[in-house]
């Protein structure tokens, strides 16, 4: 379902991208550069966009890890689909974005649906617009649900870890006796969704109200993140991490963009009704999520009364994730200790 949400996506951002030449070679004015190159104005909500655009550009590739022991020769085939999916990525959004930009301005862009934005202005005076919006609109649907089906299988995957290695209580740990499917897991992260996206429409706008629940899960994803970086800046010596300098200065670089990110996304990018309250439901949000989570965590049970997960639904789903972990991290400049 992934890929075909994927697919179709692609297809739509094709369209968008051919219809700029389109017109071009009718005639037709639009002001339209491929690969334009403008000096941004120094400015805190320029940086914030530059934190923004890049951290998401650039997250994600955790996600092998997760889905490792359902893949087939992950190690290699992984790493060979990130090399290249990678540069076309790239274009397509460099591509579509300057597409977007030929038929609307930066300050009218509709954040929710930008591409259907464009193609009904595009496409307007061609007089098909009417049939070819809508079937752009649906198969961006198609792909939305698509993609979010991923990343809620891939979020609900990790209490139960977490309840495994006894960091959260076994409550998260319980599997469907017939599907072995996360039940309770699940259930938490679904009512933790439904319970955003429904406090997020008080007191906000459609764009305002998509901006905090993107700004809201990012910001979440960008403390773990910063965490991440820190262990081969800060994870002692005795542990038997010792990463090399070309890593450390990697987790450095990528530790200070995460944070800036972090720290600018108390402020808005788009139309709000008022800047304050929005960074304050920013802050309230995940300072409040976090004590939650610290409060979930002090309510699991002392190491000595935990019993041991069980081995073979342990072995079942992460067993193949542990592998590839070592795989990647002898290949990114780790040296475990005692390692010839």
């Amino acid at each position: 379902m992934s890929n075909a949400g994927s697919i179709l996506t692609i297809a739509i951002l094709g369209v968008l991208i051919v219809v700029p030449w389109f017109h071009w070679r009718r005639g037709i004015g639009v002001h339209y550069q491929a690969l334009p190159l403008v000096r941004p104005a120094m400015s805190l909500f320029t940086l914030s966009v530059f934190s923004k655009m890049t951290f998401g550009a650039l997250t994600g590739f955790e996600m092998v890890a997760i889905f490792s022991g359902e893949s087939r020769s992950p190690g290699r085939n992984l790493a060979r689909s990130i090399l290249f999916t990678a540069p076309l990525i790239m274009l397509l959004y460099i591509l579509g974005t300057s597409s977007i930009l030929a038929y609307v301005s930066p300050e009218s862009i509709d954040v929710i649906g930008p591409i259907p934005q464009a193609l009904n202005l595009a496409l307007g005076g061609l007089g098909i617009a009417g049939a070819i919006v809508p079937v752009a609109i649906l198969l961006l649907l198609t792909n939305y649900l698509s993609s979010y089906t991923l990343y809620f299988s891939t979020n609900t995957r990790l209490p139960l870890v977490a309840g495994w290695d006894h960091l959260l209580p076994r409550w998260f740990t319980v599997l469907d006796p017939k599907y072995r499917t996360p039940v309770n897991a699940t259930l938490f992260m679904g009512g933790i969704a439904l319970v955003a996206s429904t406090a997020v429409l008080f007191g906000a706008g459609n764009q305002e109200a998509f901006a905090l629940l993107q700004i809201w899960s990012w910001t979440f994803y960008g403390l773990a993140y910063l965490t991440m970086f820190a262990i081969p800046l800060f994870a002692p010596v005795e542990n038997g991490l010792r990463p090399r300098a070309a890593l450390r200065i990697a987790a450095a670089l990528g530790m200070a963009l995460t944070l800036s990110f972090v720290v600018l996304s108390v402020f808005p990018i788009v139309e709000v009704a008022s800047r304050l309250a929005y960074s304050v439901k920013v802050v309230v949000v995940v300072v409040g999520a976090n004590f939650v989570g610290w409060m979930i965590y002090r309510a699991r049970p002392p190491r000595s009364r935990c019993g041991p997960p069980d081995e073979l639904l342990a072995n079942k789903y992460v067993g193949r994730i542990f592998d590839l972990h070592g795989r990647l991290a002898t290949r990114s400049g780790y040296r475990v200790k005692g390692d010839q």
